[in-house]
């Protein structure tokens, strides 16, 4: 590999004021025509169908996942960056695939390149889009692809907010946009087998600002306090299922409602919005808990990190330094309405941190993470996430009790996630060997089934533990949970070594006996039921009944439902969610949650007549 080191002209003119000489530090310029046959160390592929071959770097994915190759080093403010591209072979239909650059992106080694940022791209019949990711600015040129080998040189060029994209030594496009003033660099291509040679990046190294600097003071409501309902605990059982009880009486407690969630308003196909500025409707939501009371109920499952569209949600946008405290308020009013009611809540700390401020704190603790976990399965096994994520549910709990402390009675528990899973197909476990350092510190050989599998176990264990534990330095009496499905809803038993199979689906979730260990920090496990494979059933391997009646750990049923394909009609359908409802009792489980209240999405939900009469007449049973 040779190596060239270029002038630094580019950047004369771009020198600024005070703040960006002392937060904008590094210059970086170097040229690579990948002669040595190694993908250079300054950059990072997050998949492995990045590599070498010919003196030329070759990228095929085979799989439509936009693979991308991250520059490692850190993040960029102007650049100019380029590289001779060819699209040897599409996989899907021609003139979809593409490949490019992705540029100033907020975490490019763990989410996809459709995020955030900038997409600079080549169509191989001769066509170049740029695309700035979540806004409606996106342009477009056509060029004449050159007969030499196939390959075309693309160039793009970003001094402050002046992007200029140039084909074959021809500028084609010129816009300005300060949407996104730095991030990461990466190479990506979309559903070809592409080849990349002569790369060049001439780049301002970006550090941020200090997180711990950007904490926004809390601003609690000043509406009279709620008289609390009982605090509801748990009680492990003796080589069976353990249960719920008022912590005052001793008395059994039995979770029985549904799980409720709202589309946004601009876009009510956008899940997860109950609480979104805008969304949020305090007299609608008044009106649903009357009437789950009315039917029974006692338990509802909310998303409270739920999808934050045009910064309406709990993150406040991008950009926020803090929470949106408008949301949360959303959320003490929601609280105050399930008090009323005398309905206990489970909210669902889902989806990752996404503002400035949390990922600020992924990036801090992840500058000395494994380069072998990238996507989804970072949120699980680098600290950075972790770290990120503890400090997100104390700012939640802190605001909630500072608020009212008599609204946190009404929490029945804390769920860590809806359904945490790890993926097979993004590394470390598409790897088929060499070892990974995660973020309990041990290293894990993934050449071996069983260090691959408890790989999984440990980090699955150590994420809960930790979450939990944040949530606990705030709350010590409060429990926590975790929401899952498992390994029978694709065919898998529990010990699968997270390996890729002939199912197409990458989705690994724990075993159950992993997170009833107490050690995990976990106090009730919620395990979601379905008619997997048409059989309605608990499936007692994939359950790791006999493991879990050791534990004596609470199980709640935080999910169930039945596909509208598996019944005839809606009263076929009810006689089959209350035949469901009951293999969940008889199994030992301590509660259970339809899903869902009235979101439709392919199960028949819980505002269908013939369904609230069933369930109403099981609960008296």
């Amino acid at each position: 590999m040779k190596i060239k080191f270029l002038p630094l002209i580019f950047f004369l003119s771009t020198i600024g004021c005070a703040k960006n000489i002392e937060n904008q530090k590094k210059i970086f310029s170097k040229k690579w025509d990948f002669s040595q046959n190694k993908i250079p160390s300054e950059w990072t592929p997050k998949a492995t169908s990045w590599k070498i071959e010919d003196g030329a770097l070759i990228n095929d994915d085979k799989y439509t996942r936009a693979d991308m190759l991250v520059f490692n080093p850190g993040d960029v403010s102007d650049f100019l960056i380029e590289a001779d591209i060819k699209i040897e072979k599409e996989y899907i239909a021609p003139k979809t695939t593409w490949a490019g650059f992705h540029l100033r992106s907020e975490l490019p080694m763990y989410e996809p390149p459709w995020n955030n940022g900038y997409l600079v791209i080549l169509y191989q019949q001769g066509a170049v889009t740029a695309v700035c990711l979540n806004s409606d600015l996106k342009y477009g040129a056509v060029f004449k692809p050159t007969a030499i080998n196939g390959f075309n040189k693309l160039r793009v060029k970003m001094t402050g907010s002046l992007m200029q994209i140039f084909v074959n030594g021809k500028k084609l496009l010129q816009f300005k946009n300060e949407k996104y003033k730095s991030g990461g660099i990466s190479l990506v291509n979309y559903g070809n087998k592409a080849i990349f040679d002569n790369l060049k990046l001439q780049a301002r190294m970006f550090s941020p600002t200090n997180f711990e600097k950007k904490i926004t003071k809390i601003n609690p409501s000043k509406i009279a306090l709620v008289k609390p309902l009982p605090k509801i605990t748990v009680k492990r059982g003796k080589n069976k299922s353990g249960f719920f009880v008022y912590k005052k009486t001793g008395k059994n407690f039995t979770p029985d409602g549904y799980n409720h969630t709202i589309g946004d308003n601009s876009n009510y196909k956008i899940p997860h919005a109950t609480f979104n500025i805008g969304t949020y409707d305090s007299k609608r939501i008044d009106k649903v808990l009357s009437e789950m009371k009315k039917l029974g109920a006692n338990t509802i499952r909310v998303w409270l990190w739920g999808t934050d569209t045009g910064g309406n949600g709990i993150w406040g946008g991008p950009n926020s330094d803090s929470l949106n405290y408008d949301y949360l308020n959303n959320f003490c009013d929601f609280l105050r309405l399930a008090t009323k009611h005398k309905i206990y809540v489970i909210p669902i700390l889902d989806l990752p941190p996404n503002n400035k401020r949390y990922k600020n704190i992924i990036k801090s603790f992840n500058k000395k993470a494994d380069k072998n976990i990238v996507g989804h399965n970072a949120d699980i096994l680098t600290k950075g996430f972790i770290e990120a994520r503890k400090q997100a549910a104390r700012d939640t709990v802190s605001y909630i009790k500072e608020t009212d402390p008599n609204l946190l009675n009404t929490i029945l528990g804390w769920s860590l996630a809806n359904e945490i899973i790890v993926v097979s197909d993004q590394l470390p476990f598409s790897l088929t060997n060499g070892k990974v350092r995660v973020a309990n510190g041990k290293t894990y050989d993934m050449s071996d089934f069983n260090s691959r599998q408890k790989c999984a176990d440990d980090s699955f264990s150590f994420w809960a533990k930790e979450i939990a534990g944040a949530i606990k330095e705030i709350i010590p009496d409060a429990l926590v949970t975790i929401g899952m499905w498992t390994s029978d809803a694709h065919k898998r038993p529990p010990v699968n070594g997270i390996k890729i199979t002939e199912i197409n689906d990458p989705r690994f979730p724990p075993r159950p006996s992993v997170l009833a260990n107490s050690k995990s920090g976990i106090d009730f496990l919620d395990i979601h039921v379905y008619p997997w494979q048409n059989k309605f059933l608990i499936n007692a391997k994939a359950h790791e009944l006999d493991k879990l009646n050791r534990s004596g750990i609470p199980v709640l049923v935080g999910e169930y439902g039945v596909f509208t394909y598996q019944a005839k009609d809606a009263k076929a359908g009810a006689k089959k969610i209350v035949e469901l409802r009951k293999k969940c009792y008889d199994a030992g489980y301590a509660g259970a949650l339809l899903w869902v209240w009235n979101y439709t999405n392919g199960l028949y939900n819980g505002e269908i007549e013939e369904v609230r009469k069933a369930l109403s007449r099981a609960r008296k049973n």
